[in-house]
């Protein structure tokens, strides 16, 4: 408003609108917003000048009013906070607000009227909070205070702020006692319950008797719902409104009232078919009981010698109840005879014993004829809503005390009546998400506190039984405590929403989804998890699924998920032979070597599914990033980048004369050069072990390609049952045309999947080697990392160490001893690899190597003059460079 009262005009509004407007905005805050709403209701003018009507001049009415006020708070008084109390709490605001409606009338205050006051305020003291609705209360203190300042002129907002911290500390102290007392009530009851309804094995019993002793069974029960529904109320509307958290230890006292109230209401929601039976003949009885005592004064009005007005008017009143109670109990027939109570029952025409039993009798006719709604509305938890904060608690404490699951049906029972409050919610069009946000909620909660705790316990116990001959410090249950994990297991299937909770089967499903996965990566720990899988059954009852893995074969090989894990092991231990497709162990510490070639890619597939492919190239891209680090340093080292930019310095200025050839003396000297920096204590230099960098990540690639090929592979063999991959119809279509059962179409659509999966990837494949390129170009090609530019230059060292690494692993294949050799190609595969990712492909072949190699190892008998370039190789070693010039010339 104070935005357009700057410039009406650019919203389009006169300066006489605007004051208009803003008068009425000031009055609908006035009025409604500020809470004024029932204080200007009652200090209007009710006077009617043109009737000459003004009751706050008409006697006989106040004095009426104030005798109703004086027997509505004797009703209140009587009540509340003592074990008859019912619906007392709601009824004190109305009364209050008849009470400040009385004193706005009667102008002047008499003596009685301050101790009636006093009355009142002592009455509230019992009364800190009452619950309205939701999370609104209403405070009779504050309401006193604000309406009637005159008679509280020594409180003040503070002192009740103070007040009310007082009352919730005393109540927070005595709550674990009073919830105690109230769990050991209910339970007494809900047996006494079960006990009266129990008709077998008891003799004959007399009907007045059992119609009685179930009145106030039912009385009894509402009562008891009350008094924790009240507790249980003022204490966490305290807590909000207070803005007091509450305790840890008060937790489990506080969601104790919540199951004891739901507990109330199941019982009589078990025993409602029982109990439509009873109530029509429990009324009868009541009202039968009514009938003899207004009968009784009846006649006694009658015998006397004279009647007047007034003792006809009794007369009247008396024959109008008897009538009525003859019919149905309603509502308004209910109303009728409290009505005419009023008039028979005037200038003492029935003793006080019989008064107070017609009385009670009429509390426990309105209390048996409105039962179900009555205990509805006793037992609703709606407000717990506002306090959900203390679910995940809740959850957490059942799970350290599983004697205590069984409630959880009540729990949950409490948490549905906030629906009704969800639904209710007018200020967004679709108020359908608050309840999903709320389902969801509890769901989140349940699982983080309740349902994976448990089943991760059980998998402990389970796996601490099956070894508890090897641990070390065995769990002494005398001291830790055992669990009863058994207890959760044993409960019934949970409702919430749409959503059946069945926490049995959701440990069943754990157990089997872990023991299937563990067994599938370590295949030697198959019985272990067969005898835990045995001990669950035992134990916990779990009827597990058998695990059933794929048939395998005796040339299975190192397993792929064994590799996948060690790839970094793998790399460096085995060595690649291109044209065969097979890794070679270099080494063993037995007299074979393993081997691993693409039958044994595609058992491992076979037996793991191809899914297991794509996680091994996730694990390779891993690698391949720790390996990108260590090369991008050796490149970056000012030793190595100086020497390269020297000899690229070199090459180029001196083209013409090399004719654009990259000398071999040239990359022998760096390597001798390198020599110099230092030397390992096996022997390798910095160029060595830059190679074997090199070769490992050949290795990694090599073994992407073996898993591509083993997956065809695969592919190929489970594809050659089906007669045609390119022309097959759906079994999904041909079974419902058949019009066959659920089970069959469920069956046939997995086929289908199956079939679809098989054909995909043995006609398309997947590239994996482009994706490791890619992923890798962008970056490596950056400025950022300019230095590997460099790397072609280091191509020619790298050979000519790589020629004396393969001569020196040929030359001990004839002799004794477990280091030899006789393929590594991983270092032409990586070479090849990081030219492609770097795109230095066109820079290397600038540097025509091969062409330089080729001059070097020409044999020519007569050499020509001034040449620099020949050399004499010796005829045993002739065939093994013919192999590495072919080698050379593929790469």
């Amino acid at each position: 408003t104070k935005i357009v009262q700057s410039d009406p005009s650019r919203f389009g509004l006169e300066k006489k609108k605007y004051n208009d407007l803003l008068k009425l905005l000031m009055a609908l805050e006035y009025r409604i917003l500020n809470g004024n709403i029932f204080k200007n209701c009652v200090d209007q003018d009710f006077t009617v000048p043109a009737l000459q009507v003004d009751p706050r001049l008409n006697r006989e009415f106040l004095v009426e009013f104030y005798r109703n006020l004086k027997v509505m708070f004797h009703d209140l008084e009587t009540h509340i906070g003592e074990l008859s109390e019912t619906a007392q709490r709601s009824r004190l605001v109305g009364f209050l607000g008849l009470y400040v409606f009385y004193r706005r009338l009667a102008v002047t205050v008499k003596s009685e009227d301050r101790k009636f006051f006093k009355n009142i305020w002592d009455l509230q003291r019992k009364i800190v909070v009452v619950h309205l609705f939701g999370r609104a209360c209403w405070f009779p203190a504050e309401f006193l205070v604000n309406m009637l300042p005159q008679n509280a002129r020594s409180t003040h907002i503070a002192d009740l702020e103070r007040d009310r911290r007082d009352f919730l500390r005393k109540l927070d102290d005595h709550l674990e006692a009073d919830v105690q007392r109230y769990y050991l009530e209910v339970c007494t009851w809900m047996v006494r319950v079960e006990s009266n309804f129990d008709t077998q094995g008891t003799g004959p019993r007399d009907v007045r008797d059992v119609l009685m002793g179930r009145t106030n069974l039912f009385v009894n029960g509402l009562l008891l719902a009350c008094q924790v529904g009240n507790l249980l109320k003022t204490v966490s509307l305290m807590h909000v409104t207070l803005t007091v958290p509450i305790r840890a230890s008060l937790v489990r006292p506080i969601c104790q009232c919540v199951e004891l109230l739901k507990a109330i209401e199941y019982t009589y929601h078990r025993k409602a078919v029982l109990m439509g039976s009873s109530l029509p003949h429990m009324t009868r009885q009541i009202a039968f009981n009514l009938q003899r005592i207004f009968s009784t004064i009846k006649a006694r009005l009658e015998s006397a010698k004279r009647l007047d007005e007034t003792r006809l008017d009794m007369l009247a009143a008396m024959q109008l109840i008897l009538q009525v109670l003859r019919g149905t109990s309603v509502w308004e027939r209910r109303l009728v005879i409290k009505l005419a109570g009023h008039v028979a029952l005037i200038h003492g025409s029935a003793r006080d014993v019989e008064e107070d039993e017609i009385h009670h009798l009429l509390w426990k006719l309105d209390i048996i004829s409105d039962l179900q709604n009555r205990v509805q509305e006793a037992c609703d938890c709606s407000f717990f809503f506002w306090s959900r904060e203390l679910i995940p608690p809740y959850f957490a404490g059942v799970l350290q005390r599983p004697q205590q699951c069984n409630k959880l049906k009540y729990f949950f029972g409490a948490m549905r009546d906030a629906i009704s409050v969800l639904k209710g919610a007018i200020h967004e069009l679709d108020n359908s998400k608050f309840v999903e946000e709320y389902r969801d909620l509890v769901l989140d909660h349940l699982n983080a506190e309740i349902l994976d705790p448990l089943c991760q316990e059980v998998e402990t116990d389970l796996r601490l039984h099956i070894h508890a001959n090897k641990v070390v410090d065995p769990m002494n249950p005398v001291k830790t405590g055992v669990k009863d994990l058994q207890a959760f297991l044993n409960l019934r299937p949970l409702q919430w929403f749409d959503n059946v909770i069945d926490i049995k089967a959701r440990v069943t499903h754990y157990l089997d989804q872990t023991f299937y996965n563990l067994t599938t990566v370590s295949l030697h720990d198959w019985m272990t998890y067969g005898e835990m899988r045995n001990l669950a059954k035992e134990k916990y009852g779990l009827e597990m699924t058998e695990v059933h893995l794929p048939t395998g074969t005796l040339e299975q090989g190192p397993d792929v998920l064994e590799i996948m894990r060690n790839i970094h092991v793998f790399v460096a231990r085995y060595m690649y032979n291109l044209n065969m497709q097979m890794f070679v162990e270099r080494q063993a510490d037995s007299k074979y070597l393993n081997t691993i070639n693409l039958r044994h890619i595609a058992n491992s597939i076979r037996t793991h599914g191809t899914g297991i492919m794509n996680t091994t190239i996730n694990y390779i891209y891993s690698f391949l990033v720790q390996k990108f680090v260590i090369f991008s340093e050796f490149l970056y080292d000012d030793h190595i980048k100086s020497r390269l930019m020297k000899d690229i310095r070199y090459f180029t200025e001196n083209k013409e004369y090399l004719e654009n050839k990259y000398p071999f003396e040239r990359a022998e000297k760096f390597n001798k050069d390198i020599r110099k920096l230092g030397i390992a204590k096996d022997g390798s230099t910095f160029v060595d072990r830059f190679r074997q960098l090199v070769t490992e990540i050949g290795n990694a690639l090599g073994y992407v390609r073996m898993i591509r090929s083993g997956g065809m592979h695969h592919c190929s063999n489970a594809a050659q049952f089906v007669p045609d991959l390119t022309n097959l119809k759906p079994f999904q279509d041909i079974v419902a045309s058949d019009g066959l059962s659920a089970e069959a179409r469920n069956a046939a659509r997995n086929l289908d999947s199956v079939i679809e999966n098989i054909t995909r990837n043995f006609a398309e494949g997947v590239e994996y080697m482009k994706i490791l390129v890619s992923v890798f170009a962008d970056e490596a090609r950056s400025q950022q990392y300019i230095h590997l530019r460099n790397f072609f230059v280091m191509i020619p060292p790298l050979s000519a160490s790589f020629v004396d690494h393969m001569v020196k692993g040929k030359d001990r294949l004839g002799k004794k001893g477990k280091d030899a050799w006789f393929s590594d190609d991983g270092f032409a595969i990586g070479t090849a690899y990081l030219l492609k990712v770097l795109a230095l492909d066109e820079k290397f072949d600038s540097l025509h190597w091969f062409e330089s190699v080729n001059d070097k190892c020409v044999v020519s008998p007569i050499p020509s003059r001034g040449s620099l370039h020949h050399c004499y190789l010796p005829p045993p070693l002739s065939p093994d460079i013919n192999v590495k010039r072919k080698r050379l010339k593929r790469a």
